[in-house]
């Protein structure tokens, strides 16, 4: 005890006058309605349950659980040689909904790889979720990360791919923004013939691609409707706003 009779943070003897939360309320609390939710943790059981979603309207069944991997796709095991479970993310879900597309998984990620726990920092996985509460389907106020959000029965799933033209303007506004910033700072201009390969930089280009993609489909909405074409403006905002970020300083 401190003089004063105040509380010592450094002395050994000292109760803790702020006990530690429990190790796992960081990974399996979740806010909900402005409330904190106690998630289940992942056990073995989970490997033999089955959950069917829909993402972008495709019906996709998935375990609720998975083995968990290393970097080199290699089981990691418990002390007693059992597979270690991880919870089935809705990213998941998506790479065998779109196991049969040319494209592939349609969600972008950059923070994120499957042998580490997921982080969702970047937020570009962002996705648009509706599911059954208090007897109806409501969709949820805000886009969660997909990397990081465990599946759930009733799920219903909107990607950057979606065939809801509303939803997927929702979020490539979202992924887009955080794309474009972050190219200001990270992406060079030369970045095609100086790194190829950069991340960064192929994933603003397939952005371009989806949004371009979503015009023709929005296009063809509008033709079948007898209404006038969507304006483009906005696209060509975005992209040359990024280009011209891009640029070195004269």
């Amino acid at each position: 005890m401190s003089d004063g009779g105040a509380l010592d943070p450094l002395a050994p003897d000292e109760p803790d006058a702020y006990p530690p939360l429990p190790e796992e309320d960081g990974l399996f609390a979740r806010g909900i309605d402005g409330q904190l939710v106690r998630m289940d943790k992942v056990t073995a059981a989970d490997f033999d349950t089955r959950i069917t979603i829909r993402i972008d309207g495709r019906p996709v069944t998935v375990p609720k659980a998975v083995p968990l991997a290393d970097s080199q796709g290699k089981l990691l095991r418990d002390a007693e040689g059992r597979p270690i479970p991880r919870a089935t993310t809705i990213h998941d879900a998506a790479t065998l909904a779109y196991a049969d597309d040319p494209g592939g998984n349609p969600i972008p990620v950059l923070c994120h790889q499957e042998h580490l726990e997921p982080a969702g920092v970047c937020r570009v996985c962002c996705v648009e979720i509706a599911k059954v509460k208090r007897g109806s389907m409501q969709r949820e106020r805000k886009l969660l990360p997909a990397c990081q959000h465990r599946v759930e029965e009733t799920m219903e799933v909107q990607t950057i791919r979606s065939p809801d033209l509303a939803a997927r303007q929702r979020i490539d506004a979202n992924v887009r923004t955080l794309v474009n910033l972050l190219a200001t700072d990270h992406l060079p201009a030369d970045w095609r013939s100086a790194l190829p390969a950069n991340e960064l930089g192929r994933l603003a280009e397939r952005l371009d691609e989806l949004a371009l993609e979503a015009r023709a489909l929005e296009r063809a909405a509008a033709a079948a409707a007898g209404a006038p074409p969507p304006d483009e403006a906005a696209l060509h905002f975005l992209r040359h706003f990024r280009l011209q970020a891009q640029a070195p300083l004269q």
